[in-house]
């Protein structure tokens, strides 16, 4: 057994007999229960070249360098972010071990990781952290448990880290600034978290399907900026037909649009909309009833209910036990012309029988001046140093040197390799990817949404009743969500360390 997997052997008798002593708290993303796949090494990676950052290294003696992480292997978090025992031939596994080799032989050190349930995550940190235990030297929580972390008072600012320059290309900079609080920021994303790249919000949709209904190239209508949701709609609308004729709408028949009442989340960022703003001094305020995010909202909410246009998962009892495997099926068996979901659904669709494609997601209308994309902020990581971490200089030094090596090493793997080349289709595709992660942001909504904010299940519920009487909605919770949001931002700002 090599050292590293000795080490994770006895992470995971420990965490077993800590779960067995008390209780764990269980996700509540539950959407897709689909099996994983597992990757090859079908193609060559090419590293990007780029001048390392300068760093001197530091030797470390030898130690381990402890690293929290959540399970890989689920639907939605295929790939192991930190954990790689030896190269064994698999494209993105042998990308993280040559990136961890580059660190250990650096400064000297082991990197551990050690992962635990999804589910058990949060709790996991909170009760190391808070016990005043050191064990872990970093922690990669899902963003919104990033935040959650943050406010109990678990996390280091990022902005306290020497070494790191936020400025180059290895780190998401506008995820940053998007989630940063009066200056203040506890969670960074980069190229470590190559699971932020996975779960970037994108529209699939049926090749075959589009060219038997004769809807012209949806590629072109992209270049020419005519991707709305208007557009959308339009074309979703001539793919429903009743396959079995019995003049009802059920789940046997075809339709134009599948999802679940996620889909709010994607196709309401890719307008260009955001529900939480923030003024001159970085302070967030709820803006979610203005007449652009309205008329956004109200065009989703009437889309996911046009019944014979969209099958919406949610409102059929036959498929509560696996909303988000469901979905996956039905794009999969050709009953959907397009799917709206996160860029995982590419791997899930890899066996799928027709051709399908890949665009961002539409546009608010034709006077948007760029296509939009969006994190699913719980099946995507951060990286944090928790306050237990005393050295704050290696901190940096680890974290702005790994976010390099992964800049050149896994995100090739990743997005030249596994996205463009292994489950992609066409050349077309591949086009459209570079136009969807140009523009990547993240509202704090999302973020907020483990911190008592509950618009996300507001909204869920909106899309499932068909409430189109936004105005009312949003007025009737108004107050309140105001009040989380001003106790959070004041619950960061006061935040000592």
């Amino acid at each position: 057994m090599s050292r590293k997997a000795l080490y994770s052997a006895i992470f995971a008798a420990i965490y077993l007999f800590s779960v067995s002593c008390g209780s764990t708290k269980s996700s509540d993303n539950n959407e897709t229960t689909a099996a994983p796949e597992t990757t090859d090494s079908s193609s060559e990676v090419s590293e990007t070249e780029v001048p390392p950052p300068d760093i001197e290294a530091v030797d470390c003696g030898g130690r381990d360098y402890v690293i929290l992480n959540r399970q890989h292997g689920e639907y939605s978090y295929p790939f192991a972010e930190i954990l790689s025992e030896e190269e064994n031939g698999d494209t993105m596994n042998d990308a993280v071990w040559e990136r961890n080799l580059y660190i250990e032989e650096k400064y000297n050190l082991n990197l551990v990781s050690y992962e635990v349930p999804t589910g058990n995550q949060l709790s996991t940190a909170k009760q190391t952290i808070l016990s005043g235990d050191s064990t872990y030297d970093l922690i990669m929580p899902m963003i919104s448990d990033g935040f959650s972390l943050a406010m109990e008072g678990c996390l280091t600012d990022i902005s306290s880290l020497p070494h790191i320059d936020l400025g180059n290309p290895w780190w998401v900079d506008s995820m940053i600034s998007d989630t940063s609080i009066g200056g203040k920021n506890y969670i960074i994303c980069g190229d470590i978290n190559v699971s932020v790249l996975n779960a970037v919000g994108a529209t699939f949709f049926n090749k075959n399907l589009a060219e038997e209904l004769g809807i012209g190239d949806l590629y072109q209508i992209v270049r020419d900026y005519e991707w709305t949701l208007d557009k959308m709609t339009e074309l979703a609308r001539l793919a429903s037909y009743d396959v079995n004729g019995n003049a009802e709408v059920d789940s046997g028949d075809r339709f134009g649009l599948d999802c679940s009442t996620f889909a709010w989340q994607p196709l309401f960022y890719g307008t260009g909309s955001s529900m939480i703003t923030k003024d001159e001094n970085d302070i967030p305020h709820l803006s979610w009833d203005t007449e652009h995010n309205l008329t956004a909202l109200g065009k989703i909410v009437s889309l996911l209910n046009e019944r014979e246009t969209t099958i919406c998962v949610n409102h059929y009892s036959e498929f509560s036990s696996d909303l988000g495997g469901a979905t996956f099926n039905l794009f999969s068996n050709g009953q959907a012309l397009f799917f709206s979901e996160v860029m995982y659904g590419a791997m899930q669709l890899r066996d799928m029988q027709d051709d399908f494609g890949i665009l961002p997601l539409p546009k608010y209308d034709d006077n948007q001046d760029s296509y939009y994309s969006y994190v699913h902020t719980n099946n995507s990581s951060t990286t944090c140093v928790p306050i237990t971490n005393s050295d704050l200089d290696l901190a940096g030094r680890l974290l702005e040197d790994m976010a390099y090596k992964s800049y050149t090493t896994v995100r090739p793997a990743f997005y030249d390799v596994a996205l463009k080349v292994k489950y992609s289709r066409d050349d077309e595709s591949a086009e459209m990817l570079d136009i969807i992660y140009d523009n990547i942001n993240i509202d704090l909504t999302l973020v907020m949404n483990r911190s008592g904010l509950t618009i996300d299940n507001t909204l869920r519920s909106a899309m499932q009743s068909g409430n189109t009487d936004l105005v009312s909605l949003i007025a009737a919770q108004k107050s309140t969500c105001e009040a989380i949001i001003d106790r959070n931002a004041e619950t960061i700002l006061n935040l000592e360390n």
